[in-house]
């Protein structure tokens, strides 16, 4: 399976992405044809997931339950979607 997912083996590996950019943003395509946002983020992106980059991206504000890690994440009050 490794040889199949060779990056799955390196996330069980223990071996993972670092540095810049600390986000991705990539369109996924079904079989039918449907398209859908994925958003990620590394550990080093200091901000919300959602506040920081799903809002900013889909240009839209978000009703989104979610919990912090105490105050290691800012509130990103300066941005213009939230």
């Amino acid at each position: 399976m490794a040889s199949d997912i060779p990056q799955l083996a390196q996330v069980i590996a223990g071996q993972f992405k670092q540095g810049e950019p600390y986000t991705s943003t990539v369109t996924l395509t079904t079989k039918g044809g449907a398209n859908f946002l994925s958003f990620a983020k590394t550990n080093q992106f200091n901000n919300d997931l959602y506040d920081g980059l799903v809002a900013q991206a889909l240009k839209a504000d978000l009703i989104a339950e979610t919990w912090r890690r105490g105050s290691e994440v800012p509130l990103g009050c300066s941005l213009t979607y939230h």
